[in-house]
């Protein structure tokens, strides 16, 4: 039973004052309490002039028994059926405004008035007659809506989910109930847009229908309203389909396409070869990238496995030229002190050794060392350096270029790198401060080197012309400060260790993607060069120091390539570096700088996809495969603990204190028992998040989506919400509004009575009166 207006407000004014005028002011009380009710019978208007014959100080309000006949025969009110009144929409309003304004009655009154209203109901709600359940369901969500008002939103919504579309008089009717219930509700608009649109489907008016429910339509393609989804009739759904006319890829081939700069908003990806695609600073937001496929196509694998070889033997030679200069400085060193600083500078690098196999090395500390050691690779070749490894005149220029080949690529690696850990601050500056750096560094480390060998006479310049260059190089090494070198030669010394570890480690991480046995064989491509370097000079047999050297640490890079391949967390930098590497300079799938926001690769293979910079708020990674393969930069998938729970969905018990999870998509995620003190979740989609005995004390969830979350027993002490916080459809029983600590053994729960639950749309309304 619905009302309907055809009165306008200023008429329903003037009829209220011509009420007033004959009946007097305590009829006028009576019928501001009998505006509440939807619909009103003799039985309910004598209840309620007898339970309200008190203004809300205690003065009597002198209701005479008549007043009941006279209001349902008055003009305010015409009969609807059997002992069944109603008031006009418009009248009704204004009376409850008056009784909202009239300060002898005020908001008290109408939460009275709820109370009342719902002990009244109650006993209809069991009618078995059909009519009187539907009456009586009304009259509930009216006297609720005015108190609850997102328990009301709920229970309609809730019906609104199981309408039948082909009972157009029901849906009908639904606009009308709207309209009663609109000054109450005027905060939950999507449930008038969404009645409006089901009313004119039930018009045949589909084209208004599809108008008006497209706006309403989320990411996941479907209505939800106070974490309820509600369906669109099918003729309603083909329009709107019709008109979105969102792009379809869905199985293609895309491989080497670009879609550069393009405007892809809500495209379908799902099951496409997306190998060396280029998405650079395309809009996706919303796109389906489901079940795709990403990486580089088949004619890089070559490329690939050179650049991997190239890094081996390069790391080789650099091990036999730092083991011949330690053994040659720690058997003859040329004073005391340099003798001391080597040895310093060799306890160090196996100290190193032993904390990287314990702990891994942080990613900005290996992105720099791979730099300066490209560096020293490159010099080596332009400088002849690489004499003093023993290799014969005939072979130099051999080794020459190996070296600068290899040194393009080892300073390539750092610089992919540099944004990644403790410089992840400085975003597109880390990759300058690691280059100057590099430079600056292997500059000195020349003068280092110089003057650790005790060369005081001009340094000869080989395989350079006479020229600007001869000489800027000649001045640079002549002109030194030998204490200020002699105590940086440690901190030499050990970068080269580091760096030759990196490059033997790496050149195993980047062919994994191929083939992990090949990967292996390519990290021991140094055992021949130096198995042939020790054929052409026997003599170097006995020098036993530096094959030990030599083994160590060669074979430390090599550990740490395999375990990269067995996917110890402890070396996942290297899979990092890798994929920064392919994915930048070797033609992998690129969304750099792209907008992802609320895009979907549920069940993707993302391996050696560049993200960097790109906008991945909301973005669900669930069941994504090798995503520690992909390259990102300033964003939180770089810790493997939050990769591991977007992409498994559990969290349950686990410790995220104070991490920052904001913008994640963590929708149906099971963090059930989980501790959240102090975590940003601001802009985070915790939609049918499992929340049950979390803790989210001084938890940060501006603007996150809870909607349909649960929260039974969690606590929410000191929370952040604001108005922004999507609070709608949430399952909790009870909540605990404490930590029990041992100054306070009581936790506040609510509802305090231990016997009684929330109700659905209990818990938002609960807050709204406590903390909004």
């Amino acid at each position: 039973m619905t009302a309907t207006s055809n009165t306008k407000p200023g008429s329903a004014a003037r009829q209220i004052a011509a009420f007033e005028r004959r009946f007097g002011r305590s009829h006028l009380y009576l019928a501001y309490h009998a505006a509440f009710p939807i619909a009103l019978t003799p039985d309910l208007l004598y209840r309620l002039r007898l339970n309200f014959q008190q203004d809300s100080a205690g003065q009597s309000l002198n209701i005479p028994w008549i007043a009941v006949s006279d209001l349902l025969l008055s003009s305010l009110c015409h009969e609807v059926g059997y002992e069944l009144y109603q008031m006009d929409i418009a009248v009704r309003d204004e009376l409850l405004a008056r009784l909202q304004q009239d300060p002898r009655f005020g908001q008290q009154r109408i939460k009275v008035l709820s109370d009342f209203l719902l002990d009244y109901v109650q006993q209809e709600l069991q009618n078995s007659e059909a009519d009187g359940q539907a009456i009586a369901k009304v009259q509930r969500w009216v006297a609720l809506a005015y108190t609850r008002p997102h328990k009301t939103a709920y229970e309609i919504t809730s019906f609104l989910s199981k309408l039948n579309f082909n009972n157009k008089a029901e849906l009908l009717r639904l606009e009308v109930l709207l309209q009663t219930l609109a000054m109450p509700l005027e905060e939950f608009e999507p449930l008038f847009s969404y009645v409006q649109g089901i009313t004119a489907f039930a018009r045949g008016k589909f084209s208004e229908a599809a108008q008006r429910l497209k706006p309403l339509i989320g990411g996941d393609r479907q209505i939800r309203i106070v974490g309820v989804k509600l369906p669109i009739p099918d003729p309603v759904q083909a329009l709107i389909n019709e008109d979105q006319a969102y792009p379809n890829y869905r199985h293609a081939d895309l491989q080497g396409k670009s879609f550069k700069d393009q405007d892809l908003a809500n495209a379908d990806f799902s099951y496409a070869d997306l190998r060396s695609t280029d998405f650079t600073n395309a809009n996706l937001t919303g796109a389906n990238f489901s079940h795709t496929t990403t990486g580089f196509t088949s004619h890089w694998t070559i490329l690939l496995i050179v650049c991997a070889i190239l890094l081996s033997i390069a790391a080789g030679i650099g091990t036999m030229l730092i083991s011949n200069f330690l053994q040659a400085t720690l058997t003859n060193p040329p004073s005391e002190e340099i003798f001391f600083l080597v040895l310093i500078s060799s306890t160090l690098s196996i100290l190193i050794g032993i904390f990287t196999l314990r702990w891994g090395i942080e990613a900005t500390l290996g992105a720099f060392v791979f730099a300066v050691v490209g560096m020293l690779y490159l010099l080596s070749a332009i400088l002849g350096i690489t004499e003093s490894a023993g290799f014969t005149t005939i072979w130099d220029w051999i080794t020459r270029l190996l070296l600068a080949l290899a040194g393009i690529i080892a300073f390539a690696i750092g610089i992919a790198n540099s944004r990644l850990g403790v410089l992840s601050f400085s975003g597109k500056w880390a990759s300058w401060w690691i280059g100057s750096c590099a430079f600056g560094f292997v500059a000195y480390t020349i003068q280092c080197l110089q003057y650790l060998l005790g060369r005081y006479t001009p340094y000869v310049v080989t395989g350079i012309e006479e020229g600007a260059l001869q000489t800027w190089f000649e001045n640079m090494l002549n002109s030194m400060n030998p204490d200020t070198a002699t105590y940086t030669t440690t901190l030499i010394i050990v970068a080269g260790v580091i760096g030759i570890v990196l490059s033997e480690a790496i050149s195993i991480a980047l062919v994994k993607s191929v083939n992990q046995f090949l990967a292996l064989s390519i990290g021991l491509a140094w055992i021949p060069i130096w198995l042939g370097r020790l054929s052409l000079s026997g003599s170097l047999l006995r020098s036993t120091g530096s094959i030990i050297t030599v083994i160590l640490i060669a074979g430390l890079g090599t550990y740490m390539g395999w375990r990269s391949l067995m996917e110890d967390s402890r070396y996942s930098f290297l899979n990092q570096a890798a994929a920064a590497f392919i994915s930048k300079f070797l033609g992998g799938t690129r969304f750099r700088a792209a907008n992802l926001t609320d895009a979907n690769f549920s069940g993707a293979t993302v391996a050696y996809a560049n993200f960097s910079d790109a906008n991945l708020t909301r973005v669900t990674w669930f069941q994504v495969k090798a995503l520690d393969l992909a390259h990102f930069t300033e964003t939180y998938l770089q810790s493997k603990f939050i990769r591991e729970l977007v992409t498994t969905g559990r969290g349950q018990g686990k410790v995220f204190d104070r991490l920052s999870l904001q913008g994640i998509n963590l929708s149906g995620v099971n963090l059930a028992g989980a501790s959240l003190i102090g975590t940003d979740l601001r802009n985070t989609n915790l939609h049918d998040a499992d929340l049950s005995r979390a803790k989210l004390s001084q938890t940060q969830l501006e603007n996150a989506d809870l909607t349909g979350a649960c929260l039974t027993g969690a606590t929410i002490q000191d929370w952040k919400i604001t108005n922004s916080t999507k609070l709608d459809g949430i399952e909790c029983d009870y909540i605990y509004t404490h930590s029990v600590t041992s100054d306070n053994s009581d936790p506040g729960r609510q509802s305090e009575d231990y016997q009684r639950l929330f109700e659905p749309g209990d818990f938002a309304d609960f807050i709204q009166r406590s903390e909004l």
